[in-house]
This record gives C-alpha cells, sequence and structure tokens, in this order.
C-alpha cells in the first residue's frame, strides 16, 4: 500500500469513511486488502480532483473509439507503450466497476496501489492527475498520433522495440515485423496486415518520444536521427 495515499486519505477530513480506515491503520497497523483498495481509490479520486484546470485537451476521440471498437472482441482491450524516458505507458478500458466506466485509462502498468495514474481519455477529453500533468505535452502528442493513425502508431513501436503493443508478445515472422504487429491483434484491432500493409525502413524515432521541434521535423521528413545515441539507432 501507497503511504503517501495514507496521507491523503489522512486529509479528507470530511470524508468519514476515509477516516475511519485511517484510524484503523494506526490502531491496528495494517488492513485487509479490501480496505487498502478504498484507501488507494479514495486518494486517487483526492488527486484527480485537486489538479488545477489547465488549458483542455479534447479531440481526442478517436481514442475511446479504438477501445470501445476492441471491446466487442476482447475482455480486457489494452495498449502498452513507453514514454522517452523508458517509463511504460499502459492504456486500459475502465471496467463497470470504476467510477470512471468506459475511460480509458493512463497508468505505467504497474499492480494497483503501487502504480503511477497518469489520468484517463473521457469522452474524447483528457483528463490528468498531478502525475500527469508532469508528461501532459508528451502524452497528448502520444494520444494525438494514436488518435491520427492507428496502424502507423503500432507499425512504428514494433519496429523499435521488436514487440506488440497490443499483446507484447515477441515480434519474429517477416509480415508481422513489418507490420509492428501479429495478425491476431490486427484482426482484433481491425487493423491491416501481411500483403495489407506495404514494406518500408523501420521508423528509427518514435513521433511521441522528443520535443515539439523534432515532432515538426518527423512530419516534414526531415532526418532526425543526428545527435541519437547508439541505442536509440
Amino acid at each position: 500500500m501507497n503511504l503517501n495515499h495514507v496521507e491523503i486519505c489522512r486529509g479528507l477530513t470530511s470524508n468519514n469513511f476515509a477516516q475511519s480506515l485511517v484510524a484503523q491503520l494506526d490502531r491496528k497497523g495494517s488492513l485487509s486488502p479490501k480496505q487498502e483498495y478504498w484507501v488507494e481509490k479514495l486518494a486517487n479520486e483526492s488527486i484527480v480532483a485537486k489538479v488545477p484546470a489547465t488549458n483542455a485537451v479534447t479531440g481526442l476521440d478517436r481514442v475511446n473509439d479504438i477501445f470501445d471498437d476492441a471491446a466487442l472482441n476482447l475482455k480486457y482491450p489494452k495498449i502498452v507503450i513507453q514514454f522517452a524516458d523508458g517509463t511504460d505507458l499502459k492504456l486500459s478500458l475502465a471496467g463497470p466497476k470504476s467510477r470512471y466506466h468506459g475511460a480509458v485509462q493512463l497508468t505505467d502498468g504497474r499492480p494497483f496501489g503501487e502504480n503511477q495514474y497518469f489520468g484517463r481519455v473521457e469522452n474524447g477529453e483528457l483528463i490528468l492527475t498531478r502525475d500527469g500533468g508532469a508528461r501532459a505535452v508528451e502524452l497528448e502528442s502520444i494520444l494525438r498520433s494514436m488518435s491520427t493513425d492507428l496502424g502507423t502508431f503500432a507499425k512504428m513501436h514494433g519496429q523499435k522495440f521488436g514487440n506488440c503493443c497490443f499483446c507484447r508478445k515477441e515480434l519474429t515472422a517477416g509480415p508481422s515485423l513489418n507490420a509492428g504487429y501479429g495478425p491476431i491483434c490486427a484482426d482484433k484491432y481491425s487493423l491491416p496486415w501481411g500483403e495489407d500493409v506495404a514494406p518500408e525502413a523501420a521508423k528509427v524515432m518514435r513521433p511521441w518520444a522528443r520535443s515539439v521541434d523534432a515532432q515538426v521535423a518527423y512530419d516534414e521528413g526531415a532526418d532526425i536521427t543526428d545527435g541519437a545515441s547508439d541505442d536509440e539507432k
């Protein structure tokens, strides 16, 4: 259990339930798994509520549509990629028991209670937590790239890292390496595969992984690999 979240609950003085959980933890030194779940849930909700309002990031309806469509074929659709600093970014669909049922949740993929919660995409709007606010520019760039062309987005990840961003399996067959994902995920996410995907050299840079200037250069077809470290090439 995240002790910072315990302190957040301790500060929720108007929430009797939160206060009872903290009081029991102080008294007994531990909580049941179900009580720990509620500590994390209440803390995360409080964090989201306290994030200062900023310029709204909207127009991301396609992100919600991708997951809604995938949910017709998959029980738990997800996409896992990486931020520029190597931190995982997991996008998953909030289930029926979630307060944000139907929203696309953004975390670092670790177990609940240990993870970083960056925010969610709900009705096409990006809603960030404090952790997400620190990555706002990069998150928006990632989500807009995904919205513009999911196939290209997934292809660049697969060719860069050698695994599928949907199922995380290693890509070994030639057609899958070229597409950036395998035939099963192509079917689940309604993407082209095999002969439908034109072969081309893998891009060496993720379009969301650097500065806005680099993104513009990438879009214009400039060579932006100069100065990249060996492990980025």
